[in-house]
């Protein structure tokens, strides 16, 4: 007997995890030549690209706006993507754009970058 499956797998529980190893600093996200992707490669198979796409919806003022939203894709070892999520795809609200936000930090070394410049000026008389 085989088990049935959902339409689309729930990415809430994969998301809340790799958010919360990102803040405890054990997942090393990297940066790519687009700005706003970043990846990481999980046992050696499976590689995960966080991206933003672009929206179009109505900001508070009821006005057409383009919105960065960010999406996670799960590839194979040759780069081809086998699934991807959004937001809507998340039941904890935030969670995607959290973690977005936290692989930015990890990728570009930011946590570093401002010690660094504390530290300068810390130095300066």
């Amino acid at each position: 007997m085989t088990e049935k499956i959902q339409y689309e797998p729930d990415a809430t529980d994969m998301v809340v995890k790799l958010l919360e190893k990102t803040v405890a600093g054990k997942i090393p996200w990297k940066p790519t030549a687009d700005n706003s992707e970043f990846v990481v490669s999980l046992k050696g198979t499976t590689t995960l690209r966080l991206y933003t796409t672009s929206e179009t919806g109505y900001n508070e003022y009821n006005e057409r706006e383009e919105f960065e939203v960010p999406m996670l894709s799960l590839e194979d070892e040759k780069g081809r993507r086998l699934w991807q999520a959004g937001q809507q795809d998340v039941k904890t609200p935030g969670a995607l754009r959290n973690l977005h936000k936290a692989a930015r930090r990890v990728a570009n070394r930011v946590d570093d970058r401002i010690t660094q410049i504390v530290k300068a000026l810390d130095e300066l008389n």
